[in-house]
């Protein structure tokens, strides 16, 4: 750790009264990337990007960017693949039980463009979602055997004739996975910075939530994924250490207190059950 990062403050007040700077550029090695962050935060400088479409809460310099990424890349995809029927057959029990003891709430209104944006939380950067965790002891298991993972893991439902507005996800640092469960093959979409990707059931979809993305569900029923960030591939072990710590002193707890927010006040979700 760098002893000149004020991570008391860090922890009171986040990325408040940061100076942001854009550090766009090419690929940096690792120890230079770590360095340079490092640096930044106890200049207090911001890490941002310059790209107009592309603005998270917090920028990691040097990695490799793109929008999307080939599922091919990832070892443990066959993992995914190969537990599907897990997935829904715990999707089904949950959406059979009575809506107040289901865990599926709001999320997100203000991006919710028309429709309605619904998840069940499992594990909330690190930690399990207490309430709902153990209701699905066999994707918590699938799961726990996927390296690397960070941020969310949960199930996402939209309504029938959903428009999610345009926005960007927390940080570069992590990659979003969705594996699509329930949908009309063909109605379903998402862009992500310029590319347009119709999911398939029982894909594996990997982008960089980093960059602006919209989505639209335009069939007649719900669409439901398996949702679950990991840790950029090119990160080396201190670097996601140190993210963690970063992390859990910043977007960790912000978010966790809005989706506890979101739970207690969520009007009822009853088309999720339908």
């Amino acid at each position: 750790m760098n002893p000149g990062i004020d991570f008391e403050k860090m922890e009171r007040e986040s990325f408040a009264g940061l100076t942001a700077e854009a550090v766009d550029g090419g690929p940096l090695p690792a120890e230079e990337r770590l360095a340079l962050v490092k640096k930044m935060l106890a200049e207090k400088r911001l890490p941002v990007s310059s790209h107009t479409s592309r603005k998270p809460a917090f920028f990691y310099p040097g990695l490799r960017s793109q929008p999307t990424y080939d599922a091919a890349e990832f070892p443990w995809a066959s993992i995914v693949r190969a537990h599907l029927g897990d997935f829904l057959t715990e999707l089904r029990a949950l959406e059979a039980s009575r809506h107040e003891e289901s865990g599926f709430h709001r999320v997100w209104p203000e991006f919710t463009a028309s429709g309605e944006w619904a998840a069940l939380w499992l594990r909330l950067y690190g930690e399990p979602y207490a309430v709902n965790a153990w209701k699905c002891p066999l994707t918590m298991a699938v799961m726990d055997a996927i390296p690397r993972q960070g941020g969310w893991l949960g199930f996402s439902a939209l309504a029938a004739h959903t428009h999610l507005a345009a926005h960007c996800g927390v940080s570069n640092a992590k990659l979003r996975c969705h594996v699509p469960l329930q949908l009309e093959p063909g109605l379903s979409r998402i862009r992500v910075d310029s590319h347009i990707h119709t999911w398939q059931q029982g894909e594996l979809f990997v982008f960089d939530d980093s960059y602006e993305h919209e989505v639209w569900n335009d069939s007649n029923e719900k669409r439901v994924i398996l949702i679950f960030d990991i840790f950029h591939p090119d990160l080396k072990a201190d670097e996601v250490a140190f993210l963690e710590t970063v992390e859990n002193l910043t977007v960790k707890q912000s978010y966790n207190a809005l989706m506890e927010r979101y739970r207690v006040q969520s009007p009822s979700v009853e088309w999720v059950h339908q």
